[in-house]
């Protein structure tokens, strides 16, 4: 399905992203969740494409978390 542009511009969903150091080289790792994946029954009549913001994930080395 396509998705026309509008507002914020065209959102495939929520990309991955990943670096050893939070200065970079920050590295794409890929689409994790697409648009098409947004569920919930209260959205089902709702316009696409959702904003949506990156979840933030660090690993702890020290605790290997």
């Amino acid at each position: 399905m396509v998705e026309k542009a509008r507002g914020y511009g065209y959102s495939q969903g929520v990309n991955c992203y990943s670096a050893m150091d939070l200065g970079g080289p920050w590295r794409h790792e890929g689409l994790v969740l697409g648009q098409a994946s947004i569920w919930a029954a209260e959205l089902r009549d709702k316009d696409r494409p959702f904003i949506i913001e990156r979840p933030k994930v660090l690993f702890n080395a020290a605790t290997n978390k």
